[in-house]
């Protein structure tokens, strides 16, 4: 009875045994797909509130993913312990954070271990990660990004043959224009619609530069000899084959003209094709740039 009392002190005085954070370890594509965000950061200063571990963190480059990045410094909520996969480091720290929405208005996005995120270190089995060593973690990331970047471009590239296209698919010089004339815009592609305008200046339509002092109008659609055009108030309308020019197909323009990068493009680019890991470079504002050639692949161009 002596030795039975003696053991249960003993086990009384170890307390519950310790919870550890319990995930399944997933690869690196998982944790990003899942994610919000992904964005490399620098950690500025870390504070414990009652429910969970703030994080603020010196964004890194651009985001991988979301646009959470654009705000500087960001802050993060994290668990308040290892035991509760918190994130957890030392001023200066750099972390590849895979964080999530909040689930209520106004409060601050998640990130914790078993979503993917980590200190940028070759230490990563602390927390536990086999999946990329940590210095091809950054190359990785880039070339999920990229491909994410790839599948907005082919959801959003212009059908042939639709009507109702809203990006521009070329330019077009509008011949009549040129000789002091007017052009008629009608409400469809046949001669027989409606009459939405006549116009007699490339200031009433959205129009670009085609060469230095050069205007032409935007083309949104090209269908049987017809061009859909955009007034600046927003309404579309066609223009016949008897009034219109020359065409340049998109494809066409930037080649061997005036072209620029600018802060709209994602910043990525290929060693070939749609092939390899891309590198990424910062936003631009309208470097000028000369394209040596244009192709096509799967339907989008390059």
């Amino acid at each position: 009875m002596r030795l039975l009392a003696c053991l249960v002190c003993v086990l009384s005085s170890l307390g519950p045994p310790a919870q550890a954070c319990r995930c399944a370890q997933q690869n690196l594509a998982d944790y990003f797909n899942a994610a919000d965000h992904v964005f490399a950061g620098r950690l500025l200063s870390s504070t414990e509130e009652e429910l969970q571990r703030v994080l603020k963190l010196e964004p890194i480059g651009r985001a991988y993913k979301g646009e959470i990045a654009l705000a500087n410094p960001i802050l993060i909520g994290t668990g308040l312990s290892s035991a509760s996969c918190g994130l957890a480091g030392d001023p200066g720290n750099m972390f590849i954070v895979f964080a999530r929405r909040p689930a209520k208005p106004g409060a601050l996005p998640i990130a914790n271990t078993c979503d993917g995120s980590r200190l940028l270190s070759d230490a990563n089995e602390s927390f536990g990660f086999q999946d990329v060593p940590a210095r091809f973690v950054a190359g990785q990331l880039n070339a999920l990004a990229g491909l994410e970047a790839l599948k907005q471009i082919s959801v959003n590239h212009p059908a042939k043959d639709d009507k109702s296209g809203h990006s521009l698919v070329g330019l077009l010089d509008l011949k009549a224009l040129a000789h002091g004339g007017n052009v008629r815009l009608f409400a469809s592609p046949d001669a027989n619609s409606q009459v939405v305008t006549t116009f007699e200046d490339y200031a009433a339509i959205d129009s670009r530069e085609l060469e230095e002092s050069l205007r032409a109008a935007v083309v949104y659609a090209k269908v049987d000899g017809w061009f859909r055009l955009r007034l600046r108030s927003g309404v579309y309308g066609w223009v016949a084959p008897d009034d219109a020019g020359t065409y340049f197909p998109y494809a066409e323009l930037p080649v061997r003209r005036l072209a620029y990068l600018n802060e709209h493009w994602n910043g990525f680019v290929w060693p070939d094709l749609g092939a390899g890991i891309p590198s990424r470079y910062p936003p631009q504002r309208e470097t000028p740039v000369e394209v040596l050639e244009a192709a096509n692949l799967g339907g989008s161009l390059w």
